[in-house]
């Protein structure tokens, strides 16, 4: 079975990582499965993971939705415990930083690696660098970059960042408020009736 799918995700779990970084469909194995630890590299890229994760949560306070710029996605259960999804550009740097080879984050673009963002209307690909700028139109050429680009499609509902993602994104990246980070949102938020021009 095909991973494109998964590079349409944003997020993945740990055991998600470790099994894409394999070229295994994580969907083939429950995350309790003693199984995953007799597959050749599942120990190792697991401890890889999980040592990138701490690193990552022991630097910052624990407060807010994300840690660093790496995006690592915090989410609370109603039992109180707490969950931690890594960005697929933090698994390829956590990877590559150890100079392990995987076909599926090779894939992964890396916006850090980018020179500037470029996004494809009326069939003209052209770089959004204007000679004229401000601050809320850098925070929407980064939101794009980071959102709307390689990853995003518009017919796969699923490479479709949710509004609260983003607006939390924007709040946490850029300490705009609940308002502001709304209206950008909502400015660049793919509709049928915010469709490009063609």
């Amino acid at each position: 079975m095909s991973l494109d799918l998964w590079r349409l995700k944003e997020f993945v779990s740990i055991h998600q990582a470790c099994c894409l970084a394999l070229g295994i469909n994580p969907d083939k194995y429950d995350v309790d499965d003693n199984a995953l630890f007799d597959i050749d590299g599942y120990r190792p890229l697991r401890e890889i993971l999980d040592n990138g994760l701490y690193e990552h949560i022991s630097n910052e306070s624990g407060s807010g939705f994300y840690f660093n710029n790496e995006t690592i996605l915090k989410t609370e259960s109603p039992d109180g415990n707490y969950s931690f999804e890594l960005s697929l550009v933090l698994v390829k740097r956590l990877l590559r930083r150890k100079s392990i080879a995987s076909s599926f984050y090779d894939q992964i673009k890396d916006p850090q690696s980018e020179k500037s963002p470029k996004i494809k209307n009326l069939d003209v690909e052209r770089e959004l660098k204007p000679k004229y700028s401000t601050r809320y139109m850098d925070i929407l050429y980064k939101t794009i970059e980071r959102y709307y680009s390689d990853q995003f499609d518009p017919n796969i509902p699923d490479s479709h960042a949710s509004q609260v993602h983003i607006v939390n994104w924007l709040k946490e990246e850029y300490d705009l408020l609940q308002s502001q980070a709304e209206r950008i949102d909502r400015i660049l938020r793919y509709s049928e009736g915010n469709k490009p021009l063609r």
